[in-house]
């Protein structure tokens, strides 16, 4: 019913159309109609929104979806400011046979002459299915040609959005007002202060960069960054390497290379592991990629032990299932020097399908704190399901009476992966 309902407005606006020209034709032709209403009709068919509304009638309603935004993307930059009118409308009253791409390119037309409204109407009364979207246009339009009037509507849409808006609204903001000053937005971002809205906005800045220039700019750039404020310094590292390792992996890794064992590489390359993990890269690979990493000093061994960990133990959380089989094959075989690093983190994956085979894993950990801390939680995990074959383990286990004491105390968490 309401596809034919659809298709009757259709019909009945074309019929419309037809006989308000005709008529004019008409009166045109009429000896007895008065000369004030000749003129009148003859004036309005020269008027230009007449004529856009046409135009923009037309481009709607050609049944092909790849006519009209061809239509429209050729047809929207030809036209005259006084057409918002008629674009507002067709967007309040968005047909449910246009899509996605119409609705952008209306959208983008009326926040490039009116910003602030077009901003306004996209966060109250943009339908659901696009005012994400509609949210990150507007306000990249808005900031393109005004950025601290967008400002107060970025930090509003911040505090009242959910997580998702406010991201794509703060990114928004940045990829607009890069293009027009880039000395200007560096300072804002700055004035931001440690947090989430930073980083988000220095992702966005140097993903722009690397668009705009390459990524040896965006390098380049965090590089120049000035040391005197150590804790900025090192956000922007870390989101040069994120921004890269999505948008340009070889540099990522290269980025890495020269600064993951730096005075400034404290959490990088775990960086751009998780930002691995999140692309779906092997993760076999990644782990191994790791593993191979050089080890230096007593601090570089130290972030190396934990990035292995990292790198692990978030592809088990990925996909369980994988690995533990790697590890199983690695296990099996002549292993590399940094495979036993991974025992404590191989045993807690383990527990919740085989205790007794976790433990015999932990037992293998080579620190003596890392081995008891396993040891505990596995066999406080295992006395939750089998009471008497944990506490048969712990009497003639190699831990002390107080650690046995703490396997015990089942009203402190395991901090154990689940099955599955």
């Amino acid at each position: 019913m309401l596809v034919r309902l659809m298709k009757i407005t259709k019909t009945t606006r074309s019929i419309i159309w037809m006989l308000f020209l005709a008529g004019f034709a008409f009166v045109g032709c009429d000896a007895t109609a008065p000369p004030d209403a000749a003129q009148s009709q003859s004036a309005g068919a020269r008027d230009p929104i007449s004529k856009d509304f046409k135009a923009l009638s037309e481009a709607l309603d050609d049944p092909d979806p790849y006519a009209r935004a061809r239509n429209l993307g050729t047809l929207l930059p030809m036209l005259r400011p006084k057409a918002v009118a008629e674009v507002k409308k067709t967007l309040e009253h968005f047909r449910l046979e246009l899509g996605a791409v119409e609705f952008e390119l209306l959208l983008r037309f009326w926040a490039s002459h009116e910003p602030a409204e077009a901003t306004a109407w996209a966060f109250k009364h943009a339908s659901p299915v696009y005012r994400t979207s509609a949210a990150g246009t507007v306000i990249e339009i808005w900031a393109e040609s005004d950025p601290m009037s967008a400002v107060p509507a970025v930090e509003t849409a911040i505090a009242e959005s959910n997580e998702e808006v406010a991201r794509v609204v703060q990114m928004a903001l940045v990829q607009g007002w890069f293009k027009t000053d880039r000395v200007a937005l560096e300072k804002y971002i700055y004035r931001l202060g440690s947090g989430v809205k930073r980083q988000r906005a220095i992702f966005m800045y140097a993903l722009s960069l690397a668009a705009s220039d390459g990524s040896d700019a965006a390098i380049g750039w965090g590089e120049s960054v000035s040391e005197d404020d150590l804790r900025y310094k090192l956000e922007v590292f870390r989101q040069v390497m994120s921004s890269l390792a999505w948008a340009d992996m070889p540099a990522a890794m290269g980025f890495c290379d020269v600064h993951c064992d730096g005075p400034l590489g404290r959490g990088l390359r775990n960086v751009l592991i998780l930002t691995r993990m999140r692309n779906d890269d092997d993760g076999g690979e990644i782990v191994e990629w790791v593993g191979r990493v050089p080890r230096g000093d007593e601090q570089q061994q130290k972030n190396w032990k934990h990035s292995l960990w990292v790198a692990y133990s978030h592809w088990a959380r990925r996909d369980r299932a994988s690995a533990l089989a790697w590890m199983g094959q690695k296990v099996a075989g002549d292993a590399e020097p940094w495979v036993p690093i991974l025992y404590g983190e191989y045993a807690r994956q383990l527990a919740a399908d085989s205790p007794r085979e976790a433990l015999e894993w932990a037992e293998r950990v080579e620190d003596d704190v890392d081995r008891e801390r396993s040891l505990i939680r596995i066999a406080r995990f295992w006395r939750r399901t089998d009471e008497a074959a944990a506490e048969a383990w712990l009497k003639q286990s190699s831990l002390s009476e107080t650690a046995r004491d703490k396997a015990r105390d089942l009203s402190q968490p395991d901090h154990l992966p689940k099955a599955g």
